[in-house]
């Protein structure tokens, strides 16, 4: 069996360097990417009282029973691809990762085809029906489609534009920061089927003094500051490698400046993975500047500021203005404490359970808040009802 994770929605936490290593070498070694043409892409499933035996003849494959019946409620993929320098025909078990993916190459990913839930106003497409349309959509394309078979599955179905950044790769990429801060230490890294995050800290005394003296003196209580590197990615297209550094000032994490990312499309190279990462070094010192004039700017209408910025940068609106009305009537705010805010709205988000993919791009868009003329969004502003929740 050659799973990492056992399970689809196994999450790993990994503590040490050397598990990182293992869990790198690991995908690096078992990965699998198999190249097709979406014409000859085809759904099939088993059928209601269907044996493995039965389901292999039927779709002239040669499954393990163990694996036609671990999936038997789910989907099976069937393909043609060159190995070895001839055309192969394989049927594998899509993970539901893939899914979205699947409705991309078929042009076809609407709600109609998604919904899997039936409500008051929505009903839900018979399974065979789906297949058959879906099917029907495969076969009047001629592109190629990239196939990610992981952990035993088929976890994405990319369009053959598509680049897949390698978690060794990723890890390179933060790794090259250490030729400018050598003390830089491993702290963790989050592995799942639906995306991979990693943390260092930066270790950069220098630079962390710099910051708490700037924010002590702007009228932070503050005894400590931290800095810490961040990378995440994902193998079905739902977010890019990004690269974004957090300043734990005490034990409250702000984001530091706007990310880097590289898209998962064109001509890509670990060199420009590492130069992605490279650029946070260049933006430090900027950042530091930012984050030290944050408390010299003065908010006469901090929830009118709150909410006006959580909404241009799409953050949770009902969070949103939990916070805003603490903030109701306060006096002597300053644009450091909207920024403090902003970031509270992901960490809520994330302790209320909020999908992990959606918790990164809000970090994403709070970064780069910190690039923003606070006063432009002090004013007074109640968000309209309806929207995002």
């Amino acid at each position: 069996m050659c799973k990492l994770l056992k399970a689809d929605r196994d999450v790993m936490t990994i503590n040490n360097s050397d598990e990182l290593k293992d869990v790198i070498a690991f995908r690096t070694d078992h990965d699998k990417i198999f190249a097709s043409r979406i014409r000859d892409l085809k759904l099939v499933r088993v059928r209601d009282g269907e044996t493995a035996d039965e389901f292999n003849a039927r779709t002239r494959s040669a499954l393990p029973e163990a694996v036609v019946e671990e999936n038997k409620n789910g989907l099976f993929l069937d393909f043609q691809t060159e190995i070895g320098g001839q055309i192969r025909h394989a049927v594998m078990p899509i993970r539901y990762t893939a899914m979205d993916s699947i409705y991309e190459r078929a042009r076809c990913n609407c709600f109609t085809i998604s919904n899997e839930e039936e409500t008051g106003d929505a009903g839900v497409m018979d399974i065979d029906e789906k297949i058959e349309f879906i099917n029907k959509a495969f076969s009047l394309y001629s592109g190629t489609a990239q196939i990610l078979f992981r952990d035993e599955k088929i976890t994405s179905v990319m369009s053959g534009q598509y680049y897949y950044i390698s978690l060794e790769s990723l890890d390179e990429g933060i790794k090259a920061l250490a030729e400018d801060f050598p003390n830089m230490q491993f702290k963790e890294a989050t592995l799942s089927h639906e995306f991979f995050k990693e943390s260092y800290s930066l270790k950069s005394d220098e630079l962390e003094e710099d910051i708490l003296l700037s924010l002590q003196e702007g009228g932070v209580s503050a005894d400590k500051v931290d800095i810490v590197i961040n990378a995440h990615t994902c193998d079905h297209g739902k977010i890019a490698a990004t690269f974004y550094g957090q300043v734990v000032v005490d034990n409250t994490k702000l984001l530091f400046g706007s990310p880097e990312s590289v898209k998962h499309s064109g001509k890509k190279s670990c060199e420009l993975v590492k130069a992605a990462a490279k650029n946070l070094y260049s933006s430090f010192k900027d950042n530091q500047e930012k984050i030290k004039n944050l408390p010299k700017v003065s908010i006469n209408y901090p929830d009118g500021c709150l909410r006006m910025m959580a909404k241009e940068y799409r953050l949770p609106k009902k969070i949103a203005c939990e916070l805003a009305d603490t903030l109701v009537g306060k006096t002597g705010t300053t644009a450091y404490e909207i920024y403090w805010m902003l970031n509270k709205i992901v960490l809520i988000a994330e302790e209320r359970g909020l999908d992990a993919l959606r918790v990164m791009t809000l970090q994403d868009m709070v970064a780069r808040t910190l690039n923003v003329d606070y006063k432009k969004f002090d004013k007074p502003f109640l968000w309209a009802r309806g929207g995002e929740e």
